[in-house]
């Protein structure tokens, strides 16, 4: 319940919680999916900037934040980005000093993840994301043919569709270019 919510602080060692027992409360999930038990955060911001929120949640889960108070909560973000339910959440909230900020972790049934398991660890860090330089198409990385290979990374990237015929479970991805030097067949 919204009321008896567990305070965080950033930077310390996650906190653990369990769904065991736990019921749905306050607002609908917005988050698409089927939802029940929910488990309760609070965060008093003490610094104007943004805050990554981590679940490690051993289940689908969605995190919603909320500003307001438990009588008047506000929703300023539901995520469930990791809606295969294959390593929690880690999503980003502005914040502002002085602010108490709710965080609901809600538990997703019958899609992707483990419907059984009911652990996660929370834990609030302050800082901004560092997207990939290539996160999106204008700003693809430029490849040169016959050169060695180029290695990068698509953890925080954004997505940009459609959706690969191959994987339909991608979620994130990186631009490359390149410019042909003849017509013949690459390989």
């Amino acid at each position: 319940d919204c009321s008896e919510a567990v305070l965080l602080l950033a930077g310390e060692a996650c906190t653990s919680g369990s769904a065991l027992g736990a019921l749905l409360t306050g607002p609908s999930v917005q988050c698409p999916g089927k939802y029940i038990q929910g488990i309760w955060y609070k965060y008093e911001s003490d610094f104007d900037g943004q805050i990554a929120v981590i679940t490690n949640a051993q289940y689908n889960d969605a995190l919603t934040v909320f500003e307001g108070s438990c009588a008047n909560l506000a929703e300023i973000l539901c995520d469930n980005r990791d809606e295969f339910g294959f390593e929690g959440e880690r999503s980003y909230v502005n914040v502002t000093s002085g602010k108490t900020y709710y965080l609901r972790i809600a538990k997703q049934i019958e899609y992707y993840g483990r419907d059984d398991q009911q652990g996660l660890c929370i834990a609030i860090e302050k800082r901004a994301p560092e997207y990939p330089v290539n996160d999106g198409c204008m700003n693809s990385k430029v490849l040169t043919i016959n050169t060695a290979c180029v290695e990068g990374s698509n953890l925080l990237a954004h997505f940009d569709q459609p959706i690969p015929s191959l994987n339909s479970w991608s979620r994130a991805d990186i631009w490359f270019s390149f410019t042909p030097t003849n017509n013949k067949h690459l390989e």
